[in-house]
């Protein structure tokens, strides 16, 4: 089997050219297709998209592998490079405040105010904490699926449907607590009075923390444009968002491959 994919890729390999075969695989419709990427001088030069049995594939079939094929591509990488970042963000600083928050909540030298702004902090930092704790099950859970496929590393159209829920329930989760951190800055300015005001309420350690929580909302802003792309403004519950985000992505694929096909060297004549 590897033997064949290596001469079907050197078939279409050009001088000074070196290639790599993409370890993902598809299964659809009885044939197994593979991806296969060309270098020169540590350039890329091209692709070839297929399968050992190409007498039997369709044009319209092959379409549609090829569409599965690149959701299942870039939604699998961008899952385990995005997903692990945000699994392994340290969040001392806000266990620590949250901890904070939860011991300073019934302080009797408080306003009714300033216990409202407290709690009100209180139950953001948690709702945020409770959000990494599914992200960090959502990437256990993803990492044991890919593990799973090995070593053939051979995927179905289901499973391309599985990686595109765990990708969309990613966006979820890091759009939530972005949100929630952009809602809480003012909030967490106004705390910094209420310390100033409290100086028994002063905590060292604490006091940076609150800082930090309150700087960056313009960054964190440009941060959540970048990681999501459909109108949240639209969507009410988790279900309707991680819908929407797919359907959106999915279309923008599409658009994408329109440039992707033009350049494959293998097979041709596909527009």
């Amino acid at each position: 089997m590897q033997v064949e994919l290596k001469h079907k890729v050197e078939h279409h390999k050009k001088l000074f050219e070196s290639y790599w075969i993409d370890q993902k695989n598809l299964s659809y419709k009885g044939n197994v297709y593979h991806m296969a990427f060309y270098k020169r001088f540590n350039k890329d030069t091209g692709g070839i998209f297929f399968t050992l049995r190409d007498e039997n594939v369709t044009k319209e079939e092959y379409l549609e592998a090829f569409e599965l094929y690149t959701l299942l591509l870039t939604r699998y990488g961008k899952t385990l490079k995005y997903g692990t970042e945000r699994k392994n963000i340290n969040m001392i600083g806000f266990e620590k405040t949250n901890t904070y928050l939860n011991d300073v909540q019934n302080n009797t030298s408080l306003t009714k105010e300033d216990s409202s702004i407290i709690n009100s902090l209180h139950d953001s930092i948690e709702q945020i904490l409770d959000y990494q704790k599914q992200l960090s099950n959502l990437m256990n859970r993803f990492n044991n699926f890919i593990k799973s496929k090995e070593p053939k590393n051979i995927y179905t159209p289901e499973d391309v449907d599985e990686i595109l829920k765990m990708n969309a329930e990613l966006d979820y989760l890091q759009n939530r607590q972005i949100n929630l951190l952009i809602d809480s800055t003012d909030e967490f300015k106004l705390l910094q009075q209420i310390i100033q005001h409290n100086p028994d309420l002063s905590n060292a350690e604490i006091n940076k923390y609150i800082a930090e929580f309150t700087k960056g909302k313009e960054q964190m802003r440009q941060e959540l444009a970048q990681a999501t792309y459909i109108d949240t403004s639209k969507v009410q519950s988790k279900e309707e968002y991680m819908d929407a985000y797919i359907q959106d992505y999915i279309q923008r694929q599409r658009n994408s491959n329109k440039k992707i096909i033009k350049e494959l060297r293998y097979p041709v004549n596909l527009t």
